[in-house]
């Protein structure tokens, strides 16, 4: 299948051959039939893609200072190469299509293969001939109602939800400001609720078409005669609503606005403009100011648009999906009329026309690709090609961290090749594949698993699937190297296990940190006199809505992300995990498994103990990690894997250098076991990675409040 991306670096746009992206449990996956270019939005995205570095720092200061605080604690080094892999990733454009329903996830209900449909979201529906989309972003098309105009619904629940904001009822009088595409579909639906609409807009050809409508249009000139039918069309008292949908960096239309609006009025800013606004005209109108979030109530929920999780219908009237639905049924009804917004049309084989349209500045309200009836190729599995005397890898999933931090990594081997690459989406994958040498893109994990000439899996894709693709990978006959963590329960863990033994192939964990050189260095000076380790870890914030919190695929941030430290702490201390107990900070709301602050101790059958502090919920600026070993009369502390400190007889000795957790020593390993290697290292280390799961899983148990041993 062809799809439209575009490069964060440069701004430029290429059709790609992509493979066809997988069904989830719940989506559905959709042949899209149109797609619509939103001038606004699509080109501030392509223009902002094309700013040089200083333009892009100007446009997201927010982003800035990440990047500042990941100097801070990553080191330049690592925070180069993980901006310039954003900046060189591929990303699909567009949010708004319309298509017919190729394939239905086996938790979707209401949907069938062959049903039309109006899907929306970014990088979902997007420009592109099959489209994964969430069940939730999809709403079923109405019969009689074409395809094209379908294909705006996005768009116009934009529109929709702004005018819910704004609660205006029949026969009270409303402004629109602005007068783009979510402008005009504002103004009509108002009108067919039994508003009372007047319009302003700077051009000439927005105010032609929307006068064309019937509506009560002013130019920028005109703004005295706007305050006139106003004042006449409220008896002097001001409007009810002003809905604010210009794009500009300008505060004035929301300025404006406040003079228009009637005391105890009501201001919705639907689009993007300024918003250094006086405090006066607010305070003494009492003015109900009001911003409205794209397509509504389940927008940036995850739990809403990847869970399929629905908001109760009588507690939450208009979601995301019902407003996409009430736009529909309006559409089919003749009640809302959007043929004519459509100003321009491509054959998406000349999408790159459509885009020269936006960079030479003329006007368009909305511009439509059309994807024919032609059929999708069907992109054949490229045939894999390798290199003698060389470990050939496969990768499942490439996430930001697999992309930051380990592909630079493997693809500087020389005994390594880097031969296939699935991913979910597919969408990602041919630009990964060509930034890194990656052989071949492939359709599925059930294809690279069935490759023969992929000797090796690296599985990176989100905590909750690893324990499954693990258990594909040996189940193939294959190496094994998955990021942390192992498992998410005892069940997960179980099948991974056996599977490994009965595989007879070396497996291994991302636990780096237990292969730092300052680790290692520990141990050669330490070695089993080590008795006690004390872990602290500054780990950070994140937002609640942030995907590791979710149960099924982050697992929480003890399973997540604990248990590289419960790994380090066996390492340091040798033996088998014998007592486990762990304590956490509840966090109102959500389950003890997703808590952000806790403490784990633990005990090993050779008398050595640990305590390891995780804090989500300290400040920037403190280290991240601080490791202390003490035994032997000898104490040592790594700080943040930067600086080893040795503490013996009144005299310390320092080392330092840049950080190393130890990606790469580990890497190495796995490879050389894939070559035949130390393969009792490696089995020590996979069997590590058991008991660190194991203690990971006993700890959540024992936040709960149950007794465990190990």
């Amino acid at each position: 299948m062809k799809i439209l991306l575009q490069n964060k670096r440069h701004g430029t746009l290429r059709v790609e051959d992509s493979p066809q992206p997988r069904c989830g449990a719940n989506d559905v996956l959709v042949k899209i039939a149109h797609s619509v270019i939103s001038p606004g939005t699509e080109r501030s995205t392509v223009q902002a893609a094309k700013a040089s570095l200083v333009g892009k720092a100007k446009q997201r200061p927010d982003l800035v200072k990440k990047v500042l605080q990941a100097a801070r604690t990553r080191g330049l080094a690592e925070t180069y190469r993980m901006v310039k892999g954003r900046l060189d990733a591929w990303d699909p454009l567009g949010y708004s299509a319309s298509g017919v329903v190729q394939e239905v996830g086996r938790n979707v209900h209401g949907l069938s293969v062959g049903d039309r449909v109006a899907c929306g979201g970014v990088g979902y529906a997007i420009h592109g001939e099959v489209a994964r989309i969430p069940a939730n972003l999809c709403a079923r098309v109405p019969d009689g109602l074409p395809l094209d105009v379908a294909a705006l619904t996005t768009i116009a629940s934009i529109a929709m939800q702004g005018v819910r904001q704004a609660d205006l009822r029949v026969g009270e009088v409303a402004i629109v400001v602005g007068l783009g595409l979510v402008g005009q579909m504002t103004a009509r639906i108002l009108v067919a609720s039994g508003v009372r609409v007047l319009c302003v807009d700077l051009n000439e050809k927005a105010v032609k078409l929307a006068k064309s409508q019937g509506l009560k249009v002013f130019n920028g000139d005109e703004k005295k005669q706007l305050l006139d039918a106003m004042m006449q069309a409220t008896h002097g008292q001001g409007a009810d609503g002003i809905l604010i949908c210009a794009a500009t960096k300008s505060s004035e239309p929301v300025v404006e606005g406040a003079e228009w609006c009637r005391q105890k009025g009501t201001i919705v800013v639907v689009g993007a403009v300024g918003m250094d606004l006086p405090r006066e005209p607010f305070y003494l109108k009492e003015i109900n100011f009001k911003l409205s979030c794209s397509y509504g109530p389940g927008r940036y929920d995850a739990t809403y648009e990847e869970g399929g999780l629905d908001y109760p219908y009588a507690y939450v009237r208009w979601t995301e999906r019902r407003n996409m639905e009430s736009v529909l049924m309006l559409a089919a009804e003749g009640r809302l009329v959007f043929e004519d917004l459509i100003t321009h049309r491509f054959d998406f084989a000349d999408v790159d026309s459509a885009y020269k349209l936006l960079d030479g500045g003329g006007w368009s309200c909305a511009i439509c690709l059309d994807y024919g009836n032609r059929p999708v190729a069907v992109r054949e599995a490229p045939a894999v090609e390798v290199v003698e005397g060389r470990v050939h890898m496969g990768l499942i999933g490439a996430g930001s961290y697999v992309q930051d931090v380990l592909l630079p990594i493997l693809a500087s081997y020389a005994d390594l090749e880097l031969t296939a690459l699935a991913t979910g989406s597919g969408f990602t994958a041919p630009g990964v594949a060509s930034r890194f040498g990656i052989g071949a893109v492939l359709g599925s994990s059930d294809d690279l698993l069935n490759t023969e000439e992929v000797e090796a899996v690296l599985v990176g894709t989100r905590h909750g699937s690893h324990a499954r693709f693990s258990e594909a990978v040996l189940s193939h006959g294959k190496h094994l190297f998955v990021e942390k963590p192992l498992a998410l329960t005892w069940a997960q863990l179980e099948t991974v296990e056996t599977a490994w033994r009965s595989a007879g192939r070396v497996a291994m964990v991302g636990f780096n940190r237990s292969h730092a050189p300052l680790t290692e260095a520990v141990l050669r000076r330490m070695g089993d006199s080590i008795k006690l380790v004390q872990i602290r870890v500054n780990a950070g914030q994140l937002p609640d809505d942030h995907w590791l919190h979710d149960l099924e695929s982050g697992g929480g941030r003890l399973l997540g992300e604990g248990c590289h430290f419960v790994d380090l702490a066996l390492r340091l201390l040798g033996g088998q995990p014998q007592e486990v107990s762990c304590m956490g900070a509840p966090v109102p709301g959500r389950p003890v498994q997703s808590w952000d602050d806790f403490v784990i101790n633990l005990k090993t059958d050779h008398g050595g103990v640990a305590s390891i502090s995780y804090s989500g919920g300290g400040g920037l600026g403190l280290a991240k990690e601080s490791i202390e070993i003490f035994g032997g009369g000898v104490s040592a502390v790594i700080d943040d894997f930067r600086k080893l400190t040795f503490y013996e007889d009144g005299k310390s000795k320092v080392t330092t250098g840049t950080q190393d957790k130890g990606q790469n020593r580990q890497m190495q390993r796995f490879i050389r076991g894939c070559q035949g290697e130390d393969l009792e290292g490696r089995e020590r280390d996979f069997e590590r990675a058991i008991q660190t799961t194991r203690v990971c899983l006993a700890a959540v148990e024992c936040m709960r409040g149950a007794a465990v041993e190990t």
